[in-house]
């Protein structure tokens, strides 16, 4: 039963009720497919997280909405653990693409330099970076740590506040 059928597809009937095997539903399987999934859902531009490089091998992704809400991705238990699971070969793959967009680098850049948290200072420094992060994690057993993960969360969740503002 999906009670919001219409959200993306307002032409949709509100409520829609199929057999489960009917119902074309995936889980997320990686970062790409949820790049797909939340620019459609959230009419959104996705972008490799290479400014905040420490927090890139869980949050590999900014997002941007066509109405400028801008936020680190995905800050969900499911898309965490899936990395975790993947010892952060999921985010390494997506960080690893194109680089950032340097204008909406700078524009954050200059956003979140008052948060003690340490930013790259350039798009190709910041992918270098993150995908170092994400071996060395892997390395040093990091995904199976969950004081790491906390740490990571809030800190997360202290970007997202100050891209809000």
């Amino acid at each position: 039963m999906d009670v919001a059928n219409d959200t993306v597809d307002p032409r949709k009937p509100p409520v829609e009720i199929l057999p489960f095997a009917e119902a074309r539903l995936a889980p997320i399987g990686d970062f790409h497919h949820f790049s797909r999934v939340a620019a459609r859902y959230w009419q959104a531009r996705l972008y490799p997280n290479h400014l905040v490089p420490a927090l890139a091998p869980y949050f590999p992704l900014i997002s941007v909405s066509n109405e400028g809400f801008i936020q680190l991705q995905s800050a969900s238990n499911y898309m965490i653990a899936l990395t975790q699971a993947g010892a952060f070969h999921p985010a390494e793959a997506v960080l690893e693409g194109a680089l950032m967009d340097a204008q909406l680098f700078g524009v954050l850049h200059g956003r979140l330099s008052a948060l003690p948290i340490m930013l790259a200072a350039h798009p190709s420094v910041g992918q270098e970076a993150a995908l170092t992060a994400c071996k060395a994690y892997r390395e040093q057993g990091v995904a199976e740590n969950s004081q790491h993960r906390d740490k990571a969360v809030k800190a997360v969740l202290q970007v997202n506040a100050a891209l809000v503002s």
